[in-house]
């Protein structure tokens, strides 16, 4: 029994008193997860979560509207155009982990088109019985039983196992191949080869060698081994697996030794009749095995004419962070590769790029079938609304058409910038006093933060906390482009910042780079008029309307901060703006942030994540565009797009996430107060700290619950994930991508916006060339 503790860590329980029945508790959004229990062949209840592709429930809206049928959620497990992961996690605790909830929305973010099925063994989290060999098989069997159920073909399911989980994992495929309903694929994280293999080399808490001395008794050894009924081998499984299988471990992983992921590729490349015998230094001497090396980071390791076989080495990595250094820094050039192996064929990674060669590759968007479509419309059709809020009361928008005509493209470069003096005079009439706060005002602009000194000053703090995160004021490569030393007669490189603000981005740049010229634009003049470098140049004007500034005019031209004062449409057609006044082979970067704290405490998700989007929702204004920025920009024919994530944390982790969550409590504190008084009737207490009796009264969007919903960040270690995305505006040479519109007059929602599967250009089990030749290709596009 003490042996099965080990092996068996349930007895750990973390998260303390979990909510599994309320995925939103764990920094979910509403409707993208439900509770499920299934039931296992011995008559054992398994909980499990059900996680909705980003995609579909961003089309259905489901965020916006109450409580959904089972019904919905079964929908998106039968629909072709969505893959499905069963997740096997490891020895202790159980899904709601932290780490494992991070995992589930990092397969989200990269996957739009993925559903997640993840469970808790027998004994483990909210599940029945007593973990075993035999039951934690039959768990993962009435897993694939469940799916099955719902229509979901096998050659759409793919297996992740860590840890506990690779055996089980493997073992699933195994019985998978042997019925015929063979996986897409098999993906094992920190695996081991057996458990006879393992007890002796464990180490708990990557430390302990529990069972390690006794390797010195073999009599001892011998008798522990006779006792042993569990063993999860792996190793005389795995050779008779035949979809694509990808091995992953950790080079500091002090808990699993790193030659059970090498026997286990060894017997998965081989066979056990292989005449190649397994040792320590197998890997180095056969001829055979080819290795990729990126310089630095990892060893991707395959076997000549047996590419669907592969093992990484991951310098950095350790027993549990294996997934976050593959998945959460992938680049988008890496992703689209990825996408072309036999491991993610199925998986669609809707952040690609154009290749670096000559020839580009047009990207194309998914319509949607008209029985997809249908079916959309009747699942939508039938979701509870009893739940949903009483509309706010809307101000007037500008159209939502996302289309710009060429009229209004050419009379943009037209339009000139109005008098000094005259410029001044409007901003005072549209300037108001609201609660102590000067806030700018006009029909169909929506700045929800106060534009006075004390706003300027929050933004020239946070301009110096992203130039720290972001490592400089710019992250596109055209830093050769501001070279001081300039050829004789070459023009002086241009640089736009569209809503400069203060100008703090401006000032910087300017003094640094003394040969270039940088240009800020803002409806607000918060930008200093005679202090400046003479290179820095600053314009007043409605950028909503219009750019005047000629065609192809700059090199480089930036945005930030402004997903939460602009509409989708008006994001459109400044976009469609900029491109216009971007010269060929110029960059386009936008940087910001996504507004959904993740990690949220109870009264931080009910306050900022639901109620405020939801508000400002109502105004046309979308909160939660951060890691859709790729999209936007391929959308609008930009190419050579890259994304950068940076995980900020907010008030822990020491000075910067001090400085952060000061930061984002002075912008909630500061939005407009037509958007403050959004309300709420809750059936149940939703902090500690709110008092007694307080339950059914409403939550009003104060100061002082502001307060207590950024104390709860530092509890519960919350972040918010900060994105920079630059593209490319194609030569004229290259075919720019094309925009699809879904019709005169309608709008494109940034949110929905279905990228087409890339097609691939090899074989299903072979790889591409050079797939891993350099570490640019596999670690440079997310820092976390």
């Amino acid at each position: 029994m003490e042996l099965l503790s080990i092996i068996y860590c349930h007895w750990v329980r973390f998260p303390w008193s979990p909510q599994f029945t309320v995925p939103e508790y764990y920094g979910f959004a509403h409707n993208k997860v439900r509770s499920v229990r299934i039931k296992t062949a011995d008559n054992v209840s398994i909980g499990a979560w059900h996680i909705l592709p980003t995609e579909y429930h961003e089309q259905l809206h489901l965020r916006e509207v109450g409580k959904v049928e089972d019904h919905v959620f079964d929908a998106a497990l039968s629909d072709p155009n969505y893959d499905t992961v069963i997740y096997l996690h490891g020895n202790s605790m159980n899904r709601a982990a932290p780490w494992r909830v991070d995992l589930y929305k990092i397969l989200g973010d990269k996957f739009h088109r993925l559903n997640v099925l993840t469970i808790d063994y027998r004994g483990f989290g909210d599940s029945e019985g007593v973990p075993s060999e035999q039951g934690l098989n039959l768990d993962a069997k009435a897993t694939l039983d469940w799916l099955l159920q719902r229509n979901v073909s096998h050659t759409r399911i793919s297996l992740i196992g860590h840890s506990l989980g690779t055996g089980v994992a493997t073992s699933l495929a195994y019985e998978m191949t042997r019925a015929g309903l063979t996986p897409n694929a098999l993906i094992l994280k920190a695996a081991y080869s057996s458990l006879p293999n393992l007890i002796f080399e464990y180490r708990l808490l990557q430390y302990i060698p529990i069972l390690g001395p006794l390797q010195a008794m073999p009599p001892v050894q011998n008798w522990i081994l006779s006792k042993l009924m569990h063993t999860f081998d792996s190793l005389s499984r795995i050779e008779h697996v035949h979809c694509p299988v990808l091995i992953l471990y950790g080079a500091s992983d002090l808990e699993i030794p790193g030659h059970n992921s090498h026997q286990l590729f060894h017997r998965a490349a081989y066979g056990s009749e292989s005449p190649v015998p397994f040792s320590p230094n197998w890997l180095e001497s056969d001829d055979e095995i080819e290795n990729s090396v990126i310089a630095g980071e990892a060893t991707v390791y395959k076997r000549q004419g047996k590419s669907n076989v592969q093992l990484v080495r991951l310098n950095y990595a350790d027993h549990n962070n294996v997934s976050s250094i593959v998945t959460a820094t992938l680049s988008a050039k890496a992703q689209r590769r990825l996408s072309n192996q036999p491991f993610f064929q199925h998986l669609d990674f809707t952040s690609t790029d154009s290749d670096l060669s000559s020839t580009r590759k047009k990207t194309s968007h998914r319509k949607l079938s008209s029985a997809r479509s249908s079916k959309v419309s009747s699942e939508a059709s039938s979701i509870k609304t009893d739940d949903i809020p009483p509309p706010l009361p809307k101000i007037p928008r500008i159209s939502t058409s996302a289309r710009v005509s060429s009229e209004s493209i050419e009379n943009d470069a037209r339009q000139s910038s109005r008098g000094t003096t005259q410029q001044q005079e409007q901003q005072q009439t549209n300037l108001v006093m609201l609660g102590g706060r000067q806030y700018f005002v006009m029909p169909g602009i929506y700045f929800c933060s106060p534009c006075d000194d004390d706003e300027a000053d929050r933004l020239v703090i946070l301009h110096f906390l992203l130039k720290y995160a972001f490592h400089g004021n710019f992250v596109a490569p055209f830093r050769n482009t501001l070279d001081p030393h300039l050829p004789t007669g070459m023009q002086r490189p241009q640089v736009l910042d569209i809503g400069c603000g203060p100008g703090t981005w401006i000032l910087e740049m300017a003094t640094e780079y003394p040969q270039t010229d940088f240009h800020g634009i803002d409806l607000r003049t918060m930008f200093p008029t005679t202090i400046k470098p003479s290179n820095a140049y600053f314009k007043q004007h409605n950028f909503f309307e219009s750019l005047p500034y000629e065609d192809n005019t700059f090199d480089f031209v930036r945005i930030r901060l402004m997903f939460c004062n602009m509409t989708q449409a008006q994001w459109m057609q400044i976009l469609k703006m900029a491109t216009r006044v971007l010269k060929p082979e110029g960059y386009f970067e936008i940087t910001d942030v996504e507004n959904r704290i993740q990690r949220p405490g109870p009264l931080c998700e009910t306050l900022l994540n639901q109620e405020l989007a939801h508000a400002m929702r109502n105004y046309g204004i979308e909160f939660y565009m951060g890691h859709q920025i790729s999209t936007l920009l391929m959308t609008q024919g930009f190419v050579n797009v890259r994304q950068q994530r940076v995980t900020m944390p907010l008030g822990w982790g020491g000075q910067m996430g001090e400085v952060h969550a000061q930061n984002f409590e002075g912008f909630f504190r500061s939005i407009h107060p037509s958007i403050k008084p959004t309300t709420t009737t809750s059936t149940k207490q939703v902090s500690q700290w709110q008092p007694a009796g307080m339950e059914h009264r409403k939550i009003v969007f104060s100061d002082a619950a502001i307060r207590l919903a950024m104390e709860e960040c530092k509890k519960y270690q919350s972040h918010l994930n900060w994105f920079t995305c630059y593209g490319q505006k194609p030569s004229p040479a290259d075919t720019p991508l094309s925009p699809r519109l879904d019709g005169p007059g309608s709008a494109v929602s940034l949110l929905a916006t279905p990228m087409a599967h890339p097609t691939p250009s090899t074989p299903p089990n072979s790889l591409e060339e050079g797939t891993w030749e350099t570490i640019k290709d596999f670690i440079d596009g997310y820092v976390d």
